[in-house]
């Protein structure tokens, strides 16, 4: 089949991004030909060949184009990669317009399933989820939401877990001794960082385990969100380190650890922005 996947898409950093080059490359594996139609923020990436058609997240017109496009290529279904801040208008609603104005199947790949969406949230995604040929979601709880929340009918909704990519499994006491980690109970974050991670809730669940734990270990390994750091710069980043503060917890330099590259699962870690232990 000839598969096209609406999302962000690398160079651009995006977790969503990060997760269709993912996507694109297993299809091919299964010998599929996927091609992508790449959302664009105010930035200028330099895309690989595999993107036929790039939009800009705040143009309505390049969302009906971009349909049009689809609609005279040789493509038999579309991936629509689900976030709501990747896309235009309230809630990312311009979406709307790619969708009603497709000529070909769409698969819905939900990324964010929120039980307690405000009205236009919930509008939005359940319109998608009603014009979509089948939607996907990563966990169970997503799929009793999809139903009972936004009125997705359960026989279009499909369970598909993230999943990892393959890597190669490496001693955990090695790896914890080379960081001066070695004995501590280990708890972690990763990815890119901005208000909807829970960030908090670790912090303060590791003061709460402090006594009993002493030595235990919370890192944070991501650097702030792109888009969030254009908005608001570091300071979301910096609430967290004041929250550190006040519950007398010790940072660690992410210059302390972030000096060693030596990889974790053969994949180097970036940002090692703090760990919290008992002072």
């Amino acid at each position: 089949m000839n598969l096209t996947i609406l999302s962000t898409y690398p160079p651009r950093e995006c977790g969503i991004a990060s997760f269709s080059n993912d996507l694109k490359t297993n299809l091919e594996l299964w010998g599929q030909n996927v091609s992508i139609l790449a959302m664009n923020d105010n930035g200028s990436y330099k895309y690989p060949q595999e993107v036929v058609f790039e939009l800009n997240e705040d143009s309505r017109d390049d969302y009906l184009i971009s349909a049009q496009f689809v609609n005279t290529a040789d493509i038999d279904a579309v991936f629509i990669e689900h976030e709501y801040g990747i896309f235009g208008g309230p809630d990312g609603e311009y979406v709307l317009d790619f969708a009603s104005d497709l000529k070909k199947p769409f698969i819905l790949n939900t990324h964010t399933v929120l039980p307690k969406p405000q009205l236009h949230q919930k509008k939005v995604l359940s319109q998608l989820g009603k014009q979509a040929t089948a939607v996907i979601c990563m966990t169970n709880r997503s799929a009793e939401l999809l139903n009972r929340v936004y009125n997705v009918s359960s026989d279009k909704v499909f369970i598909v877990p993230h999943g990892v990519p393959t890597f190669r499994k490496l001693p955990r006491d090695e790896i914890k001794k080379a960081y001066g980690i070695s004995g501590c109970p280990l708890v972690t974050t990763f990815g890119f960082i901005g208000p909807g991670k829970g960030i908090e809730i670790g912090i303060n669940a590791v003061a709460k385990l402090k006594e009993k734990y002493p030595n235990i270990i919370y890192l944070v390994a991501g650097e702030t969100h792109p888009n969030l750091k254009k908005r608001i710069g570091e300071s979301y980043r910096d609430s967290l380190l004041e929250l550190i503060d006040l519950l007398i917890l010790l940072c660690i330099s992410s210059k302390s650890i972030n000096s060693r590259r030596e990889s974790l699962y053969d994949s180097p870690i970036r940002f090692l922005r703090f760990g919290c232990v008992s002072p």
